[in-house]
């Protein structure tokens, strides 16, 4: 990992709350995502940021795959691999959920099913959406 990275200002988080004497209950971040944007290619990306290919592209000098990787879940992906993998802590049963959350109820829903909440162990890992899944904000 390297410092400055989100995986690794993560994993400092985690540490200090360890060396302090707390639990981690689940350690991750949040991104921009709805259940759509999976299918989103480079050519298609520039839209759901609300952007033209020429604004994007050629003024501005924005790689299309770069931003696609940040959108489709794939770099959330990878990076919670080396979270998980550098703080010893859990992936989901099935895979990243991306929960729309917002910051008010983080604490409340990234608890474990067991007790009310959303993750499936204490001690894992996650990424949350600031998108509201069951709304669509797709941009022509």
């Amino acid at each position: 990992m390297a410092y400055g990275d989100q995986p690794s200002l993560i994993l400092e988080q985690v540490e200090w709350a360890r060396l302090n004497g707390f639990s981690v209950v689940c350690a991750g971040k949040g991104t921009k995502y709805h259940p759509t944007f999976e299918y989103s290619t480079p050519d298609t990306v520039w839209g759901h940021y609300g952007l033209t290919k020429e604004r994007a592209e050629f003024e501005s000098g924005m790689n299309p795959k770069m931003f696609n990787s940040f959108l489709c879940g794939d770099k959330s992906a990878i990076e919670m691999c080396a979270v998980s993998n550098a703080a010893n802590l859990k992936c989901p049963n099935n895979g990243l959920t991306f929960p729309s959350v917002g910051v008010y109820d983080i604490a409340k829903k990234l608890i474990p099913k067991t007790v009310g909440g959303l993750i499936d162990y204490e001690g894992q890992v996650e990424v949350i959406s600031s998108i509201d899944e069951n709304k669509t904000r797709e941009r022509k």
